[in-house]
């Protein structure tokens, strides 16, 4: 493809070290704006949050697991770890010398994956044949990874013991203790034997054997071990290249609020390598990205570097996924575990979303804002969903015409137990309508709410209504009848 000129007809060329969550977007959201290449030892980006439900069902990968090719469709793809860099290059494993004007290091934790997406595949098969042979199976380490893969082993093999141990004093110490209070209830719930305060030593553990003793004594068997603590850096290669000093006592590079390494101007650090003081999870990796991808845009053409965007804390927001429909949600003024945030989370686990980050095409919006309107969902609990109105015929009418009359479904618990009734839905009329305007009586049809940023029908989206839900135990089922799914327009 003929590249656009820019800067006088010369191209910057930016080089990405590293292929996951972060280094995959910043590298597709920079190709049509300057030279990219892309290190990275694989041909492919995997969404890592989705890896635990491909150990369960292996197809799950096929969707998971995506060829660098495949977004980065304007930029060049060097397959080969980086091991030094000096001021104006990388060298790579292979000997490559690659020369940059500005250089993004994304390589996060050590991993130890195959080069090729079939052997990548081939794996998780190898997993799943393991996991269903087996008759038990330890899990060594309590934090998201240990307890995501215990609970979606205990959602599709009831059948089979798990047992979690944990040399902490709770699950999920990353978060508040109420959360993990609630996801130990849960595991206990679905028959996992949880170990606190235990370690195994795996070190004195001949390989193929199927007994493991604890810290404190207890003699485990189990037919599968599977250890989830935590991965170490992929930094050491660092210590030796002109970065040296920008490295923290944890390993990590130091970087200003722009995402750049103290020190240099042209050198950012994004991801889980970054000295930045936050939970380490996925889609806060894909806002390093974005944020340094627009002030690598504004530096690439000359603007001021106080028009720079910078990185502001945000308040903690994390879901643990326990199986496929249950998760833990832990947000700023609440904690929930069950069927309301599983729909957030468990069923898809963001892989729609976190395949459009690296789809071919421009640079989507922050990964952040997708999760953000996924928990308007949590509304329900409130006795709000939103629903589709069902027409009373299809509206074929030309923009700027007047609306057909509707009609919608209401629950039967609003119908006095019977079947679910159709009744009439006001006609909307071009009045801009306020969220606090509206108001809501109990036996009232439901009414059409336009979005308050739409000026009136004509220019808001056409099948969109926002209902409240009668009073029940449970708001998302009534009578033996679900409503559509939650989702927003």
């Amino acid at each position: 493809m003929e590249r656009p000129p820019e800067m006088g007809g010369v191209w910057k060329r930016v080089v990405v070290i590293g292929g996951g969550v972060a280094g995959s977007l910043i590298a597709k959201s920079l190709q049509f704006h300057a030279d990219v290449t892309l290190i990275d030892p694989k041909e492919y980006f995997e969404i890592p949050w989705a890896s635990l439900r491909a150990m369960v069902e292996p197809s799950f990968a096929e969707r998971s697991v995506i060829y660098h090719k495949d977004y980065l469709t304007n930029g060049r793809l060097v397959m080969s770890k980086a091991i030094n860099i000096s001021n104006s290059e990388v060298l790579t494993a292979k000997g490559r010398m690659v020369a940059y004007d500005y250089l993004v290091i994304a390589t996060g934790h050590n991993d130890s994956f195959p080069e090729t997406r079939t052997e990548r595949l081939k794996e998780y098969r190898a997993e799943n044949e393991k996991i269903k042979a087996a008759g038990s199976v330890l899990i060594v380490g309590g934090g998201p990874t240990g307890v995501e893969l215990a609970a979606e082993i205990a959602v599709d093999h009831p059948d089979k013991r798990v047992v979690l141990v944990h040399d902490g004093s709770r699950l999920l110490e990353f978060i508040g203790p109420k959360a993990a209070g609630k996801t130990l209830e849960w595991l206990k719930s679905k028959n996992v034997e949880v170990r606190l305060r235990q370690s195994v030593d795996l070190n004195n553990s001949l390989e193929g054997s199927t007994t493991y003793v604890t810290s404190t004594g207890e003699i485990i068997k189990a037919d599968c071990l599977f250890v989830c603590t935590g991965k170490p850096l992929a930094s050491a290669w660092l210590k030796e290249t002109v970065l040296k000093n920008s490295l923290d006592a944890f390993g990590r590079l130091k970087v200003d609020e722009n995402l750049r390494v103290k020190g240099y101007k042209n050198i950012f650090a994004i991801g889980d390598i970054a000295d930045v003081k936050e939970i380490k999870q996925g889609y806060l990796a894909q806002k390093h990205a974005l944020i340094a991808a627009k002030n690598l845009k504004l530096m690439m053409t000359g603007g001021k570097e106080n028009k720079m965007a910078t990185l502001k804390p945000h308040s903690i927001k994390v879901i643990v996924s326990l199986g496929r429909y249950d998760a833990v949600a832990q947000f700023p003024l609440t904690t929930i575990i069950g069927l309301v945030p599983g729909l957030i989370k468990s069923k898809d686990l963001f892989v729609g979303k976190g395949k459009e980050t690296v789809r071919p095409g421009p640079a989507p919006r922050e990964f952040l804002s997708s999760i953000g309107g996924a928990l308007s969902s949590i509304c329900t609990i409130k006795g709000i969903i939103l629903e589709k109105v069902h027409y009373s015929h299809r509206d074929s009418r030309p923009r700027g015409t007047n609306p057909p009359k509707l009609k919608a479904y209401t629950p039967a618990s609003a119908c006095n137990g019977n079947r679910r009734k159709e009744v009439p839905v006001k006609e909307c009329t071009p009045k801009v309508y306020n969220r606090k305007e509206m108001a809501f009586k109990s036996g009232e049809p439901a009414a059409i709410l336009p979005n308050p940023s739409y000026g009136n029908y004509n220019e808001m989206p056409e099948d969109w209504e926002l209902r409240r839900v009668p009073a029940g135990p449970d708001p998302l089922h009534h009578n033996g009848h679900t409503p559509t799914k939650p989702r927003t327009p």
